[in-house]
């Protein structure tokens, strides 16, 4: 079940029982606008814990090192150049990244973890990535790293080269289930802020836990929401995930800033893995996942 609030211009769009079988820069103001409405995930049934469909469920893959296999999930590109609030927040004109392209090649609704390396010929060195949750056969576009944060390039222009070689390689990829976890209503309201300080408001309420799904794991009670903002067509254009630390309590409302550019992930709750000129075409909001960061095997 898909349920939708309208709004004159846009929509904001959550799956429900259907989550895990259909899942997943600057304007002249320095602010994008975006969509506001507000969306629920309905119980499955009247009681108070409503029960969850038992679907088939992405494999647990802790560790993907196979070459081969790992091409299947990623790609990453080599050093790009962009010039927008994130080049602006480093106080650059120009910023290099790494396009990191990810699909899902399996049949289910996967949480896919991708991690990068990069090595430069005189040692230099950083790793990292990005998660998110994609569909079978849907495609993630992402921008990973901050390069010129840990190697030197030859000037600040567009085609500045790096002053070592720099190698990327995709090293290792996990894949997790996708559960229809909670019974939740999510409300995002518009983009505000300027350039690095943009941030997406998404107000969380926690009716229930489902029937049926496995025990949240951990010391700590975290959940973590995936966000996808697509255009009118339906396409993800930008992609987001928040840390809840703590979880939210069952039968409360909690509100996050989400980062709404890359340039905004020095706030390690929260993540973006575009520029915020990605978000001026977003008409409608999905979450592809709102579960525990960290669930019982």
């Amino acid at each position: 079940m898909v349920s939708r609030t309208t709004s004159p211009v846009v929509r904001s769009l959550v799956t429900g029982a259907a989550l895990v079988l259909m899942l997943g820069a600057c304007s002249d103001s320095g602010e994008s606008p975006a969509p506001t409405g507000s969306a629920s995930v309905p119980s499955a049934s009247s009681s108070a814990s409503p029960e969850s469909p038992a679907p088939d469920l992405c494999p647990d893959q802790d560790t993907i090192t196979d070459a081969g296999e790992i091409a299947t999930f990623a790609v990453v590109g080599e050093a790009t150049a962009a010039q927008d609030e994130a080049a602006e927040f480093h106080g650059q004109t120009w910023r290099r990244f790494l396009p990191l392209t990810v699909t899902n090649p399996l049949d289910f609704t996967c949480k896919i973890n991708v991690v990068v390396s990069v090595t430069g010929s005189d040692d230099g060195y950083v790793d990292g990535g990005g998660t998110v949750v994609l569909g079978p056969g849907e495609t993630a576009e992402l921008q990973i790293f901050d390069l010129d944060s840990t190697f030197e390039f030859e000037g600040d222009t567009e085609d500045a080269a790096p002053a070592e070689t720099l190698t990327p390689t995709v090293h290792q990829v996990s894949t997790g289930p996708v559960y229809d976890y909670y019974d939740a209503e999510f409300e995002f309201g518009e983009i505000t802020g300027e350039g690095a300080e943009a941030v997406l408001p998404v107000t969380v309420t926690k009716n229930a836990i489902r029937d049926g799904v496995p025990e949240a794991a951990g010391l700590k009670s975290r959940d973590v929401l995936y966000i996808d903002g697509l255009d009118a067509s339906g396409a993800a254009v930008a992609r987001f995930m928040v840390t809840a630390e703590p979880a939210p309590e069952v039968g409360s409302s909690q509100t996050y800033e989400v980062p709404a550019t890359i340039a905004g992930n020095y706030d390690n709750a929260g993540r973006a893995f575009q520029p915020l000129s990605a978000t001026e075409n977003i008409v409608e909001y999905r979450v592809s996942a709102f579960q525990p960061l960290l669930i019982e095997k």
